[in-house]
């Protein structure tokens, strides 16, 4: 650093080290150190809203991704791309309420395309089948302009909470179809599971 202090990478090299023996605020220090060199490193605002979590302050994690939000007003893709961080980080730390708002922000956005709204739904969906709005959830997957195998999985599984085994059992088919990865349905199952973090059998 001391040989070239303008370089982002160096900066990211340290706070991954600092991370790892948990020195977080240092961590943060130099993550904001590369982003003052390259600001529209999405992941190094991830990683800081993460650190927060760690440190234990969920609630400065939340503000410091609605601020840089805030900050690219005039940037909506970018824009997009942090509503996405903000809320699966949201989602992994259960907060139903906060996911719901954030993504009825994003479907509402006239200014954002149909088609770039595929995460909104997809999370507003978990939500609501979580909270056993099935029917609400179904009708939330309708929505989704990009209707490929994922899609078929979360009816698939919408149906088999409501108990509905031939629905269930029909869209797990249409996935495996429809699938460009041609994944075995065994495989859609675990990793839908893996990053929804819901049970096809619970």
């Amino acid at each position: 650093i001391e040989l070239d202090n303008r370089n982002s990478y160096i900066f990211d090299k340290r706070a991954y080290i600092k991370s790892e023996i948990e020195d977080y605020d240092g961590a943060i220090q130099d993550f904001e150190k590369s982003l003052e060199l390259c600001p529209l490193d999405c992941n190094n605002y991830e990683f800081i809203a993460n650190l927060y979590i760690k440190k234990g302050e969920k609630e400065k994690s939340y503000q410091y991704l609605e601020n840089v939000i805030n900050k690219f007003s005039d940037n909506i893709d970018f824009q997009l791309q942090l509503y996405n961080i903000k809320i699966d980080i949201e989602y992994d730390n259960n907060d139903s309420d906060r996911v719901l708002s954030d993504c009825q922000k994003l479907i509402k956005n006239k200014e954002i395309a149909d088609a770039d709204k595929y995460f909104a739904y997809t999370f507003k969906a978990y939500e609501l089948w979580k909270a056993g709005e099935y029917k609400e959830a179904l009708e939330t997957c309708d929505k989704i302009q990009k209707q490929d195998a994922d899609t078929d999985v979360i009816r698939a599984y919408i149906y088999k909470k409501m108990d509905d085994n031939v629905n269930s059992e029909k869209y797990l088919n249409l996935a495996v179809e429809k699938d460009e990865k041609k994944r075995s349905k065994e495989i859609l199952i675990k990793e839908f599971e893996y990053s929804s973090q819901l049970k096809f059998d619970k």
